[in-house]
């Protein structure tokens, strides 16, 4: 058998492995890593679950929902909260949540990227979500 007899069987012989191997990559999370979040994190306050929030790491999920959580303490201790309180406020860069004057959130391009939603759209449905969930959950007594 010739060299390039030889060679040719070698490579025919590796092409299975080869198609096994970039199927393999192609399922790995590396290449899923554009189209899924990292990190993902579920609000939730006496048992109502409120927003997931999503992004590339962690850390940042974990910041964010910690600021989010002193934020309800704040405006959950408004006793005279209701729906209508709830507004989006477009005038930024970035939309976002006011309960009356207090910032609740802002949402930022990946909420809608992870939601396949504009970043407007996102803060609308998110808005309407807490319209439904917190007056409710200020008239929930703690105890």
């Amino acid at each position: 058998m010739s060299w390039h007899m030889r060679r040719h069987h070698t490579m025919r012989n590796q092409i299975p492995s080869l198609i096994f191997a970039g199927a393999m990559l192609s399922l790995s999370p590396l290449s899923q890593a554009h189209t899924k979040p990292i990190s993902q994190q579920t609000l939730a306050v006496g048992g109502m679950e409120l927003i997931t929030l999503r992004g590339e790491n962690d850390e940042a999920v974990a910041t964010r929902a910690d600021i989010l959580y002193a934020r309800l303490v704040w405006i959950l201790a408004d006793s005279s909260l209701a729906s209508r309180d709830i507004r989006v406020d477009s005038t930024q860069k970035d939309p976002s949540i006011y309960v009356k004057n207090r910032l609740l959130i802002t949402v930022m391009p990946q909420d809608a990227k992870y939601n396949q939603s504009t970043p407007g759209k996102q803060a609308e449905v998110w808005r309407k979500r807490f319209a439904e969930t917190l007056p409710i959950l200020k008239s929930i007594d703690p105890l």
